[in-house]
């Protein structure tokens, strides 16, 4: 089966790998109905995204043997109307 690591998506080429990777793996669901490529970059986009005022992300890939074969995203929000910050994972069968 092979060791699973776990990466940073943090340069050009493994963001591109982090968004594309649903695309990849669903493509053959009949149900899946994949969001524009455009929005999930805009969602993720520190610069320009709103969220990322109080929040922070890093964006990881699970990789096998050289394939992607995963990812997560690590996020602490510190919103603005809660005492303390909260940090959550957002792990899902959708990618």
């Amino acid at each position: 089966m092979g060791e699973v690591t776990v990466v940073g998506a943090d340069d050009g080429r493994t963001f591109r790998q982090f968004v594309e990777f649903p695309y990849r793996h669903y493509r053959n669901d009949p149900y899946w109905a994949p969001p524009l490529r455009i929005a999930q970059k805009d969602l993720l986009n520190k610069k320009k995204h709103p969220f990322y005022a109080h929040a922070d992300m890093r964006n990881f890939l699970a990789l096998q043997n050289g394939e992607v074969v995963g990812r997560i995203s690590a996020i602490l929000d510190r919103n603005q109307f809660e005492p303390d910050s909260v940090g959550f994972f957002r792990l899902s069968r959708d990618g």
